[in-house]
């Protein structure tokens, strides 16, 4: 669009968030707080912020929990204000993993009408959600995490049915 900064010139925070008490004991927020600087650093971006301005650290993703992953409001106010470009993110389980579509599109409309990108360091992709592209890439990356979340409770709870049953 007219007037965006070339990928090159991007203004990039960084957005770290894991659910679990188990993950956060594996030190996975430090491993993404140490990596993800890099990966904006060899795009020749910007770090727009210190990379642990925007850690939700034992927060899930998962339907209903939004308004509790307080970085991640300030996150989607401060896109609002223009004060980056793009974020950066492991994938994009981390946004979300809601299988509530109201919420997968609060969370990608937010960055939407903000005008901001985000990039996925798994999967080297700059998704531009104002673009075709963007928003079907967005949409079914948001999609198959929710499915994934669906699948692994189901497992759990015939697990459990199982055991009962046992």
């Amino acid at each position: 669009m007219a007037g965006d900064p070339a990928p090159s010139a991007l203004r990039a925070v960084i957005y770290a968030r894991v659910s679990s008490a188990a993950q956060r004991d594996r030190h996975t927020i430090a491993s993404q707080l140490s990596t993800l600087p890099t990966y904006i650093s060899s795009r020749g971006w910007t770090l727009a912020k210190p990379p642990e301005t925007y850690v939700d650290d034992g927060r899930t993703a998962t339907e209903g929990f939004l308004s509790k992953r307080t970085s991640f409001t300030r996150l989607i106010h401060d896109a609002s204000q223009g004060h980056f470009d793009a974020v950066v993110i492991v994938d994009l389980d981390r946004l979300t993993r809601s299988e509530d579509l109201q919420e997968r599109g609060e969370v990608l409309g937010a960055f939407q009408r903000a005008g901001v990108q985000l990039a996925i360091s798994s999967t080297g992709q700059l998704l531009d959600l104002r673009s075709s592209t963007g928003d079907l890439m967005s949409s079914l990356g948001t999609y198959f995490a929710a499915e994934a979340n669906r699948k692994h409770r189901e497992r759990i709870c015939r697990g459990k049915d199982e055991a009962i049953r046992k």
